[in-house]
């Protein structure tokens, strides 16, 4: 029988308790389960004997460490984080690392559904991460929804345990018909289903109530992706029993699996190892397009992948249902992706995460910044110095040119490289980069008052106040900086300190722009409805790939547009 641990049946939860491990612990190049306990001390979200926090740890520590109930927790914990992908352990078994795949959980911090939903169908055994005692072959969580299906969209607690959670195969079709037939045999009889319940209990030597506790993670992610709703049934059993309704997600879900090709890492063993690289890089990135994130940047890297793909499966345009990061182990994953330990990634250069595109509903209108002119790629030329261009704003592309890499992948390890800047160093980044693109800018001096503005645009009749957000102050735009922008705009009309007209806009760069850009979108739309000011935003990835184009690919973007920018900047990726 597949056996989850039970740490608490609130997904919610369970996903906020990892932000806060990862927040305390990511820094550290690996991580212990005292680490994760003591990091929920310091949270407030270690519970023991009715208390919180540190008088909690007091009364949970116990010379048999197995008998400590908050070290049983943070245990639990990592169990559960392991198997959907998040972490991966080290030689030693008790120690651990973030995966790739983890700060992706984060990133998709204001809408984690998506990404989690995904995470559960990753879920495979037998995997390279956990030592899982019985021989299982089993997607549980596919396989539920599969069981689901063939039983008209309804199955109960005891009939998840005798039929899908103690399926040995769930690839062997006889098998699964056989599990299916034997739970529509058991309905009509409480006492049958009561008795097949006890014999599990027997042949594996549990208790029915740790059997039925073995249940209480799975049904928790049913319910709280929305794949099932709980409904009570009178008629199947001739008495009240609570059941699980397949919703009309859960419908999707399952047509999204019956679509999809299920590789497992066994089928990756008798492969040649460029085709085995090819399915984990594609089918990790498939992953995290169907959960809401920006894949284009690794487009280019994944166009070899699917060639060699589709001739690995016969034919095209299948999804693939494998979670690299779930199934196999990190020695090899960090040979293909980034990772937060320091060892460089080799075959995928790309940042610390991908952008999470899943936003808010209510953005304002956009202005596109178009990048216009031949198309060429001119990184040979210019690592010769073939081109004018000023050799500290190069230095930021300098280790991708010398490196070969493409554009997008360039932007993405640049963005990596700044990923916890301060304003010391970025700032002075941002200056460069529109220099690059032919502005006249310029960073403020601290303590000079009446430069409010963080760096200046001049320009003889279109100047523009810049407000600055390195992520070291916030990673994701707030609020506070359309304020500041305002009040840049403000300044800069009653002092005329540089020529602007009215319309132009007030500039904020910022590292990431908002998960949830509803709230930030409709402050713009006010400032603009109620005072007429112009306020445009520029991320830093876009930044990058306006001065990278220039630099690298000798486009040139339009001016007139970006003068008056109103709300976020949407590029095309190069």
């Amino acid at each position: 029988m597949i056996r989850f641990p039970n740490p608490g049946s609130d997904i919610s939860s369970f996903i906020r308790i990892f932000y806060e491990i990862f927040e305390v612990l990511n820094s550290q190049d690996f991580f212990s389960l005292d680490d994760m306990l003591l990091a929920l001390v310091k949270r407030d979200l270690a519970t023991s004997c009715g208390f919180m926090g540190e008088e909690a740890l007091l009364l949970s520590v116990r010379k048999d460490r197995s008998r400590d109930p908050l070290y049983n927790q943070s245990k639990m914990y990592s169990e559960l984080f392991k198997v959907l992908g998040w972490i991966h352990p080290l030689k030693r078994k008790l120690n651990f690392q973030f995966t790739y795949f983890g700060t992706h959980i984060v990133e998709a911090k204001l809408n984690p559904s998506a990404i989690f939903e995904q995470a559960a169908l990753g879920i495979a055994y037998p995997n390279e991460i956990l030592d899982v005692k019985g021989d299982y072959q089993l997607r549980p969580f596919a396989t539920f929804l599969r069981a689901l299906g063939a039983l008209d969209g309804l199955l109960s607690r005891d009939e998840l345990i005798v039929g899908p959670m103690c399926l040995g195969n769930d690839r062997d079709d006889l098998l699964f018909n056989n599990m299916i037939e034997e739970i529509r045999n058991l309905r009509g009889s409480w006492q049958a289903l009561n008795d097949r319940m006890e014999a599990i209990a027997g042949q594996r030597n549990i208790s029915l109530n740790t059997m039925k506790n073995y249940t209480r993670f799975p049904l928790a992610v049913l319910r709280w992706t929305g794949w099932t709703k709980g409904e009570t049934n009178k008629i199947i059993y001739d008495k009240s029993i609570k059941f699980d309704r397949l919703t009309d997600k859960g419908y999707r879900a399952l047509k999204l699996i019956e679509e999809s090709k299920d590789i497992r890492k066994i089928d990756l063993e008798e492969i040649d190892e460029t085709t085995k690289d090819a399915i984990t890089r594609l089918s990790f990135y498939q992953i995290l397009g169907r959960a809401g994130f920006d894949t284009a940047p690794v487009e280019s890297i994944l166009i070899e992948d699917q060639v060699l793909v589709e001739n690995y499966l016969g034919s095209a345009n299948h999804p693939i249902l494998f979670s690299p990061f779930q199934e196999l182990h990190s020695d090899y994953l960090y040979s293909i992706f980034p990772n937060l330990s320091g060892r460089e990634a080799s075959k995928t250069p790309i940042g610390l995460h991908l952008s999470y595109a899943r936003g808010g509903t209510a953005e304002i209108r956009y202005s596109s910044v178009e990048l216009i002119g031949e198309t060429g790629h001119l990184i040979e030329e210019l690592a010769s110095g073939s081109q004018d261009v000023d050799g500290e704003t190069l230095d930021v592309f300098k280790e991708p040119i010398e490196r070969g890499w493409d554009l997008g992948t360039s932007i993405e390890y640049i963005m990596s490289q700044y990923a916890d800047a301060n304003k010391d160093i970025f700032y002075p980044v941002v200056e460069k980069l529109f220099k690059a693109i032919g502005y006249d800018c310029e960073l403020s001096r601290t303590g000079v008052n009446y430069k409010r503005w963080d760096a200046m645009i001049r320009s003889p009749k279109h100047s523009m106040p810049v407000e600055i957000k390195s992520p070291g102050e916030e990673k994701f735009l707030s609020v506070k900086a359309i304020r500041q922008a305002l009040e840049n705009k403000v300044i800069l009309l009653a002092r005329a300190a540089s020529a602007t007209e009215f319309e132009d806009t007030s500039l904020v760069v910022c590292y990431n722009l908002p998960n949830d850009r509803s709230e930030v979108s409709s402050l713009i739309n006010d400032v603009f409805e109620v005072y007429g000011i112009v306020i445009g935003v520029i991320d830093f990835r876009a930044l990058l790939q306006i001065a990278g184009s220039h630099l690298l690919l000798k486009k040139e973007h339009n001016r007139n547009q970006l003068e008056k920018l109103r709300g976020f900047i949407r590029l095309s990726h190069p």
